[in-house]
């Protein structure tokens, strides 16, 4: 490009921006919505009560500024300036109190959603908490402690972390696990059990391993048709039962002989204690 041509391109651009500044006003690029005096422009909470105010004009009790009972009233008055057409960017504050006790005014996002300060989009890194290795005495000092269960967390010490045993899960469309939304059912999960799926966990039951001759001794069921021993043998334990049941005998006795005292008192009209000075002959 020669020097002709580009002072021809910097007269063009001069004139096109003189044009500009002089048939666009200001105040229509300044802000593309018009202010409404009417508007009230700031809402406030105090307890219960919110408060409508408008600043930009004087206080009069009723009308500036408007007081709603709760946040149910708010709403009725927002949608109907919705349906009048009337649209009022409103700044909201709420009482609280900080941490030194004292009253104050924070800034909400709106008065639906307050957010607390705090971003309604967590980033991703804060979404999935990274993995923690688990700290288990239970499997360690290898290969003695192999395909041992996770120990008891008996302290907490894994709430809230994200731990290998938090990602165990079944390939699969059905899950083996009563504990999972997509269990298979019982019988799945029986036919998992047959196919080995849980060979490892299994424990082998008493004599695994042993030759026959051992396996008769260990499994060898009791037999109860042997004869019983005599027991009329003088032995300790029979000589306290035999004396316990002397006894029983000598109880029985006094009590039959009380109850003839009481008889023959009756056939007499004698009381039981005097029946003791007659002879058994009257």
């Amino acid at each position: 490009m020669n020097n002709s041509n580009r002072v021809l391109l910097i007269v063009v651009a001069f004139v096109v921006g003189l044009v500009f500044c002089s048939t666009i006003r200001s105040k229509d690029v300044v802000e593309g919505f018009n202010n409404n005096e009417d508007c009230p422009n700031l809402l406030v909470k105090k307890g219960n009560m919110l408060i409508l105010t408008n600043t930009g004009k004087a206080e009069i009790p009723g009308v500036n500024p408007i007081k709603f009972n709760n946040l149910e009233e708010y709403v009725e008055f927002l949608q109907w300036q919705r349906k009048m057409g009337v649209k009022c960017p409103v700044l909201y504050f709420e009482e609280s109190y900080d941490a030194q006790g004292k009253l104050g005014y924070k800034m909400m996002h709106d008065v639906m959603d307050k957010r607390g300060g705090l971003p309604t989009v967590v980033p991703e890194k804060f979404r999935q908490p990274p993995v923690v290795k688990l700290r288990d005495s239970n499997r360690n000092d290898q290969p003695y402690n192999n395909n041992n269960y996770a120990g008891f967390d008996s302290d907490d010490q894994h709430v809230g972390i994200r731990t290998p045993l938090d990602e165990v899960k079944f390939n699969g469309n059905l899950s083996d696990s009563a504990m999972d939304r997509n269990w298979g059912g019982i019988r799945h999960s029986e036919q998992a059990v047959e196919r080995g799926a849980y060979e490892h966990r299994m424990r082998k039951p008493t004599g695994y391993g042993l030759k026959e001759g051992y396996k008769s001794k260990i499994n060898k069921k009791p037999n109860y048709n042997k004869p019983k021993r005599n027991m009329n043998v003088k032995r300790n334990y029979n000589r306290k039962i035999n004396k316990r049941a002397n006894v029983n005998k000598r109880n029985n006795n006094q009590g039959k002989r009380s109850q003839q005292l009481r008889k023959r008192s009756s056939e007499l009209e004698i009381h039981p204690s005097l029946m003791r000075l007659i002879p058994e002959s009257s």
